[in-house]
């Protein structure tokens, strides 16, 4: 018995040796995440860890770098390193069809649970119902209770209370000058596209279909500037 938990720790200590080399080479990044544009498969306030030496394909999570407004300095930008779901590269047509990925005309997120937003006029209902949907997911306010759920989640609310699915306008489409000749009325948060990925560029997604500043917003990725593919969890 001894020697065996002798042997585990060793292992344990290698483990632990190989993780701080790794992470202080830059080899392993670490980061927690700010918000729920993952969720469910990454919550916000989840660590994960990414690798530098791995190249991302389809459906992989990445880290990339973006500029975005400062708040802080008015009229200034600076450097971020968000996550998000590689879902199309350059070359490919990609469409979204009441908020599912499309890439040349194949649905790519069959596997991967998404959350859409929902909302429901019974505020009274048996919070019980409720009990397994996170916090982040719920928001009780205007005497109504919006929900973000899992397809799954949205079954079997709905056989026990009233609830339907909200479209989350996003005129900004149609101003966005990425979009600018691209966009027309049609375009929405769910319904967007077709559009034609640039080369050496990618198209991420959030799985938060509907709380998400991804592709929609910020455009298309640059490949130099993906930092890494999430590798745990």
């Amino acid at each position: 018995m001894g020697n065996i938990l002798k042997v585990i720790a060793v292992g344990m200590g290698l483990l632990i040796a190989i993780y701080f080399i790794a992470k202080f080479a830059g080899i392993i990044e670490v980061y927690r995440l700010p918000t729920s544009s993952m969720a469910p498969t990454f919550p916000p306030g989840k660590i994960i860890y990414a690798s530098k030496l791995i190249k991302p394909n389809y459906g992989d999570a990445i880290c990339f770098k973006t500029m975005q407004p400062d708040n802080d300095k008015p009229g200034k930008l600076h450097e971020e390193i968000r996550m998000q779901r590689l879902i199309a590269k350059g070359g490919d047509t990609l469409e979204l069809k009441d908020g599912y990925a499309f890439v040349n005309d194949f649905q790519v997120d069959k596997e991967i649970p998404l959350l859409f937003l929902y909302k429901s006029n019974d505020v009274n209902a048996n919070q019980k119902l409720f009990s397994e949907i996170p916090d982040y997911a719920k928001n009780p306010a205007y005497n109504m209770l919006f929900l973000f759920l899992t397809d799954d989640q949205y079954k079997n609310l709905s056989s026990k209370i009233s609830i339907e699915r909200l479209e989350v306008p996003n005129n900004s489409l149609q101003t966005n000058p990425i979009w600018t000749g691209i966009a027309d009325q049609s375009w929405s948060n769910s319904n967007f596209g077709p559009v034609i990925v640039p080369e050496n560029h990618v198209f991420v997604l959030g799985d938060n279909r509907d709380n998400a500043a991804d592709s929609r917003v910020i455009g298309f990725i640059p490949e130099r500037d993906i930092v890494s593919k999430v590798i745990f969890p």
